[in-house]
């Protein structure tokens, strides 16, 4: 499964090896200009993030199993469950 990644920090942290030692061998600074050139076109991926039940507002409880007010699955939802009716907790205190 791929993971969403900051690729703006990721170029920053790889350009940092951009060093005297790496430009003198011509090997290791080829395969860094290549990485570098990877991260700055590889395509962003189409994702919404997601509140996960625990994190929502609408869980009336939270053991191993919690209540949603708004949930279509009949109310009953893990932790870890989540829906595109979510809304986070700490953005709506």
């Amino acid at each position: 499964m791929p993971r969403l990644i900051d690729a703006d920090e990721l170029y920053r942290i790889e350009k940092m090896l951009d060093t005297n030692i790496v430009r003198q061998n011509i090997v290791a600074h080829n395969l860094l200009e290549q990485v570098l050139y990877d991260i700055k076109h590889i395509p962003d991926v189409d994702a919404e993030p997601v509140v996960h039940c625990s994190d929502c507002l609408y869980l009336m409880f939270s053991d191993c199993y919690g209540e949603c007010k708004r949930s279509y699955l009949g109310g009953i939802v893990r932790p870890d469950d989540y829906c595109s009716r979510g809304e986070r907790k700490e953005d709506n205190t």
